[in-house]
């Protein structure tokens, strides 16, 4: 679902990561459990943060709110 969202949409990127070969990213992130699912803004900047399996409703209202509005036309 969450490729099929970033598809879907231009500029948006999925990218998944196996946390038993990135630790430091779990310990900096403060991930407990999987899925753990991150919307992250252009800047960088976690914008959302979803723990266990997200609702694609509410990753596309993360990622709406991230678009300005000349997008979204």
């Amino acid at each position: 679902m969450l490729r099929a969202v970033s598809d879907a949409l231009t500029g948006v990127e999925f990218a998944e990561v196996d946390l038993t070969r990135r630790p430091d990213l779990a310990a900096k992130h403060r991930i407990l459990a999987t899925p753990t699912t991150f919307v992250i803004s252009p800047d960088g900047a976690v914008a959302a943060r979803f723990g266990g399996v997200p609702r694609r409703m509410d990753i596309e209202a993360a990622l709406a709110s991230l678009r300005s509005p000349q997008e979204i036309r």
